[in-house]
């Protein structure tokens, strides 16, 4: 085997291993990542490679060695986001992880599109503050928990015009 083909399938294996890891469905992760199901598919099989900005998305649904292979592959620093990391804190002074955070609001945001919902303002929030708290405390991010949360408030007055 060339040493091209032994890159492509560490790319594969490696991108499986972070859908594998997040628990999503291929689509799932597709949408994630903001690319093509097909795409998705060419890197999960080694057919194709992706583009470097394709990498800074994986490496923000990745943590450790592989947040920092991903981040090499697209040719950024691993500690890109350490320094570029802003401090929030909340009103009882708080701090929060504002990298986390925003991961926080994608995913949830994401859910919600994917379940076709609008969430009112103050569960909104309330999913925000249940979900970074949870991943924090795992030190992982696991999407299951805000499908859960974004289905219960799922309900029929909240769901987007032309959905079912």
């Amino acid at each position: 085997m060339s040493p091209r083909q032994n890159r492509s399938l560490e790319f594969a294996f490696r991108i499986c291993k972070l859908k594998a890891d997040l628990g999503l469905k291929q689509k799932d992760f597709a949408r994630a990542l903001q690319t093509e199901q097909g795409t998705v598919s060419k890197w999960l099989n080694g057919k194709s490679k992706p583009f470097p900005d394709a990498f800074v998305r994986l490496s923000r649904l990745a943590m450790g060695e592989e947040r920092a292979f991903f981040l090499n592959e697209a040719g950024v620093s691993e500690n890109y986001f350490e320094r570029s990391k802003a401090v929030v804190q909340t009103k009882e002074g708080k701090a929060l992880d504002a990298e986390l955070l925003a991961f926080v609001i994608e995913a949830v945001e994401a859910a919600a599109n994917m379940a076709g919902v609008v969430l009112p303002r103050l569960k909104y929030a309330a999913i925000l503050a249940r979900v970074y708290d949870s991943w924090r405390e795992a030190g992982q991010r696991d999407c299951a928990i805000v499908d859960e949360l974004v289905s219960r408030v799922s309900s029929p007055s909240n769901r987007k015009v032309g959905t079912t």
